[in-house]
């Protein structure tokens, strides 16, 4: 009896909604997505420290925090998100707590997110030319992408 309850808490975890806060583009985006199987509908998030437009100049969009969204039905694989300019902004570890049900179960999940690690982020571009070497640079980019997951 046992293995069946640890077999069905495992199934459970696998197919429940992960719903996460994620920057992306390098400071400019928060998405809460859905990586679930399942549908599950936000609750609450909350961000310690609070965000605060009036601490980068932009009082007037303060209204669109990623912390105002409350009771959104997300299905499973689709997101919601909210632009924040972290570029000049003094705070750089949050802590998150997220609630979310899902499958007639409330859950809240608590973790940190550092967004000063992009200040350490390297990345490359390639100096397109023309037309031609637009194509060869995607080509080889594909090759590389396709031998990482083959």
């Amino acid at each position: 009896m046992l293995y069946i309850k640890q077999g069905l808490k495992a199934f459970q975890y696998a197919f429940r909604p992960f719903i996460i806060i994620e920057d992306q583009y390098l400071q400019t985006f928060l998405h809460t997505l859905n990586f679930g199987n399942s549908p599950a509908k936000l609750l609450s998030l909350k961000m310690t420290p609070e965000l605060d437009w009036n601490k980068i100049g932009k009082s007037e969009v303060n209204q669109f925090n990623v912390t105002n969204l409350k009771n959104i039905f997300l299905a499973p694989k689709q997101h919601v998100s909210s632009i924040f300019d972290f570029r000049s902004y003094p705070d750089k570890l949050f802590q998150i707590e997220i609630s979310y049900e899902t499958c007639g179960k409330i859950i809240t999940e608590n973790y940190s997110l550092d967004i000063d690690y992009t200040s350490k982020l390297l990345s490359l571009h390639p100096d397109i030319k023309d037309e031609k070497h637009a194509l060869k640079c995607i080509n080889d980019s594909i090759i590389s992408l396709s031998d990482k997951f083959l």
